[in-house]
């Protein structure tokens, strides 16, 4: 079964259209070609700051840099919660847990909220969500 990731074949993909290589595209970056390869064939997650590091070195437009973002988001499978309290986690809990009993309005609702209240590229003090 392949690990493989959206995130992961849209890396590679626009690396190649550039022209650049797995090193070049890993010195860029700051990181090891291995490591690399092991985000783009899915066997490792991006880490933080990763994205905005390759949108960077691959000279991706902001239109471009967001929808890679986006798939780096979808591409996950989990994500750290740093600095909550247990109440919200337990919210947090709740609504992840329950997500798939919503209806399709209540998560759009919902999304509208939390567009209203968030940027996603961009969350609070800078950090990428």
């Amino acid at each position: 079964m392949s690990t493989r990731t959206e995130f992961g074949r849209s890396c590679q993909s626009s690396r190649q259209v550039k022209g650049m290589s797995l090193l070049a595209f890993a010195k860029a970056i700051g990181v090891s070609p291995s490591f690399v390869c092991a985000v783009e064939i899915g066997e490792k997650p991006a880490p933080e700051g990763y994205v905005s590091k390759a949108a960077q070195a691959l000279g991706l437009d902001e239109r471009a840099g967001k929808r890679l973002r986006e798939r780096e988001l979808r591409s996950r499978n989990s994500f750290k919660i740093d600095d909550v309290r247990y109440d919200e986690a337990q919210l947090l809990a709740a609504f992840i847990e329950n997500r798939h009993h919503l209806s399709k309005e209540s998560l759009q609702a919902a999304t509208k909220t939390l567009q209203f209240l968030f940027d996603f590229s961009e969350g609070q003090n800078g950090k990428t969500l």
